[in-house]
């Protein structure tokens, strides 16, 4: 089965963003969500931002045995596939974007050639039309 989604360049922004939040969280990089928390909702306040991360790097500690800064890597067997995959996606969409709107590329990650991280899944089709 072959599916195709067509978005905008706001939308795949949006979802890039969700892919790499996905494959961090799987990956046991928990306190990104209370990054994306941070910059997203202007109003919360320092004080419950700072519980928020407390609670989440206690999460990461229980589930993974993490202590702050330390995650798997993409490639560690206990990694499930899904996160490879969504890693995998946002490679492909990223880079696509990245070089359509600047062909000669850049020093961005952005630019950097995709890399099948998946075991189940290959890379990603992504064509651009500007």
């Amino acid at each position: 089965m072959k599916i195709t989604i067509t978005l905008s360049d706001k939308q795949a922004n949006v979802l890039v963003g969700a892919l790499d939040l996905y494959s961090r969280i799987l990956i046991g990089q928990l306190e990104n969500v209370e990054e994306v928390l941070r910059f997203s909702y202007h109003d919360l306040s320092l004080d419950k931002l700072t519980q928020v991360k407390g609670l989440f790097d206690a999460a990461k500690s229980l589930l993974f045995g993490f202590g702050g800064g330390a995650s798997y890597g993409i490639h560690n067997h206990k990694v499930p596939d899904a996160a490879r995959q969504a890693f995998d996606l946002l490679q492909g969409i990223r880079n696509t974007v990245a070089r359509a709107k600047k062909p000669e590329g850049g020093f961005q990650v952005c630019y950097d050639t995709p890399r099948q991280t998946s075991l189940e899944e290959k890379l990603p089709e992504v064509v651009v039309e500007l």
